[in-house]
């Protein structure tokens, strides 16, 4: 979730939360608030601009969930990395940048660092990205694009 996330939210017309089931890593420094139910639902009653930027917030976490389960399909690992640093580096507004390393896109993407890393050095051969210790930057966003599924980019 980028900056300003407003996630999860409990649904009042439900008596269950997943919430302390899992496990939530922040793979960026990050301040966290706990705000009741209550508390948003007035948010949303008084505020119509939060309203706006709730329902944005929730349709962008949406799109990226049922990307990120499109990426766990057959898809080749090249493809889910190319897939993951375009969709993340797009929804996130970091330009040409994404900071972070090899060990926080496994843990993303499920999968170990040594498939990123040979991910990695395919897309740099390639001249999609160059990678550093924290980061990658992307060269070509078009070529990054290409290898992505058609279907999870526009």
């Amino acid at each position: 979730h980028g900056p300003g996330s407003l996630y999860p939210v409990k649904c009042r017309q439900f008596h269950f939360t997943l919430e302390p089931v899992m496990l939530y890593q922040a793979v960026t420094a990050a301040e966290v608030w706990v705000l009741e139910p209550e508390s948003i639902e007035a948010l949303v009653r008084s505020n119509p601009d939060f309203a706006v930027a709730a329902v944005d917030f929730h349709t962008v976490h949406s799109n990226m969930y049922s990307a990120r389960q499109a990426l766990h399909t057959q898809m080749d690992m090249k493809s889910k990395i190319a897939a993951f640093l375009y969709l993340y580096a797009q929804s996130q507004g970091a330009g040409r940048q994404v900071a972070l390393n090899q060990d926080q896109v496994a843990a993303v993407l499920g999968v170990s660092r040594v498939q990123v890393a040979r991910a990695y050095r395919s897309l740099r051969s390639l001249g999609a990205i160059a990678s550093y210790r924290n980061g990658v930057q992307i060269l070509d966003w078009q070529l990054l694009k290409g290898l992505c599924d058609s279907n999870l980019v526009d």
